[in-house]
């Protein structure tokens, strides 16, 4: 079948799908979400759930799909980008759509060489039974990407990883709400706006969403309240406006990041109950009210900064002293009940730690988007 009358296929059905709302779907299988300890992958993913794509014209997981709907877009996206300065081996694969989902047929030596890793067999049912055929990574470095991304970019319900950070791409993402397969997903350091629906990313196996240094706006969507099996979330530098919401329900949250945004109101109690949380920073927003009392139920923070929020409380409260903090990075009225109330904080702006960026391996603004 030509490239032309898949594409033609891909475009007939774009419209015609209702959204999916994994939210009255039956629970995932795995991960804690389940009851278990099991690892969380798409693998898990119920059969229902399949069945409820295949019922808006979505094989996923069969060569079919692949081919009438992941390489077609795969096909537009790279049509519509300046490639002169990709690698030629690169512009061989992608530009010819028999090649660029076979890495082996194109000569590569493996798996996302050229930005792109493709599950071929044949002989491997759909999921749940087993992996079928899909688009599995697209990993692009920085420097190569401009422009917008297809809308087509919704049928690759079995993407693994989404890693475009530090380009120039534009425009608002293309519709997440079917992908169930998500497990690393970095769009950092673009130019990606607009808002984002509340069925943003469901998949629950995500362990990582960075979405930080856009141009994203409005609410912080429903989909990021919880996420059981996430590791770190970074929302910072965009433009989302509200109020933090109830995040809830993730027990294994390392990194919260929603500086440099535009959210107001007092921070919630509810962030104290994310007791894995080891950075916190909510700096150069528009909060008011304290910092929670029980900020000491966050045994492990390291990292807690509040700056710029100058309409935020004065008094730090004396619980934040039973914090192994490393960095305190308060607002330039904060005080505390002691003067020396955090001596022990390598570096603090207030209330007797060294003062930020003193210390050796210090952490400083500039450095938000450090990923160790």
């Amino acid at each position: 079948m030509s490239y032309s009358v898949l594409s033609a296929l891909a475009a007939l059905t774009l419209s015609e799908e209702p959204p999916l709302d994994i939210y009255k779907l039956e629970p995932h299988t795995g991960g804690p979400q389940s009851g278990n300890n099991k690892d969380c992958h798409g693998m898990d993913t119920p059969q229902s759930w399949w069945d409820e794509l295949k019922k808006r014209g979505i094989n996923a997981g069969t060569i079919e799909h692949m081919e009438q709907k992941e390489v077609p877009t795969m096909m537009e996206w790279y049509k519509s980008l300046n490639v002169d300065s990709w690698p030629e081996n690169w512009k061989k694969q992608w530009g010819d759509p028999k090649k660029v989902c076979n890495w082996q047929e194109a000569g590569m030596s493996g798996p996302v060489w050229n930005g792109l890793d493709c599950l071929i067999n044949p002989y491997s049912p759909p999921p749940p039974k087993s992996s079928g055929g899909h688009v599995r990574d697209i990993r692009i470095p920085s420097g190569l990407l401009t422009g917008t991304l297809p809308e087509g970019f919704k049928y690759f319900v079995g993407l693994n990883h989404f890693m475009v950070a530090k380009n120039k791409m534009t425009g608002t993402f293309p519709d997440t709400g079917m992908w169930v397969s998500m497990q690393v997903f970095d769009i950092s350091q673009n130019e990606f706006s607009g808002t984002l629906p509340d069925n943003f990313l469901t998949s629950p196996c995500t362990q990582t969403i960075n979405i930080a240094h856009n141009k994203f706006e409005g609410t912080i969507p429903k989909s990021l309240h919880s996420r059981t099996v996430l590791f770190s979330l970074k929302l910072d530098n965009n433009q989302f406006s509200g109020t933090i919401p109830d995040f809830h329900d993730m027990p294994y949250l390392r990194e919260l990041d929603l500086s440099n945004n535009k959210l107001s109101g007092t921070l919630p109690v509810s962030l104290t109950k994310l007791t894995t949380l080891r950075w916190l920073k909510l700096h150069q927003n528009q909060f008011s009210g304290p910092i929670p009392a029980e900020i000491d139920s966050l045994a492990e923070l390291s990292i807690l900064s509040v700056r710029g929020n100058d309409e935020m409380d004065e008094m730090v409260p004396d619980s934040v002293s039973n914090l192994a903090l490393r960095v305190f990075n308060g607002t330039s009225k904060m005080k505390c009940s002691s003067d020396t109330l955090l001596r022990y904080v390598p570096e603090s702006t207030s209330c007797g730690g060294r003062s930020v960026g003193a210390g050796q391996g210090t952490w400083l603004p500039e450095f938000d988007s450090y990923k160790g």
